[in-house]
């Protein structure tokens, strides 16, 4: 009730892809309490974007679990990532 919701639409050309995460990726602490933040998550979706989806997946969670090395995870970490092959 409280919230507006906006249909849009998505054209996809071949090749292009999705990176969909839950907010426990971006906040992923480590043991000084700062957080993997967007700037970070970026920088390894770059890196890894011509990889297919299980790379950019597995080197997504690489890339938190060294950042928080060990620190106590307080929140879901999902990832969903999907390629349109034409």
């Amino acid at each position: 009730e409280d919230y507006t919701f906006v249909n849009e639409t998505l054209t996809l050309n071949s090749g292009d892809t999705i990176f969909m995460y839950t907010d426990g990726v971006t906040e992923a602490m480590n043991w000084e309490q700062k957080l993997f933040g967007e700037e970070r998550l970026l920088k390894v979706i770059s890196e890894y974007s011509s990889e297919n989806i299980k790379e950019i997946i597995s080197k997504t969670l690489d890339g938190v679990a060294v950042y928080v090395d060990g620190y106590e995870q307080s929140d879901d970490i999902t990832l969903l990532v999907l390629r349109y092959n034409g």
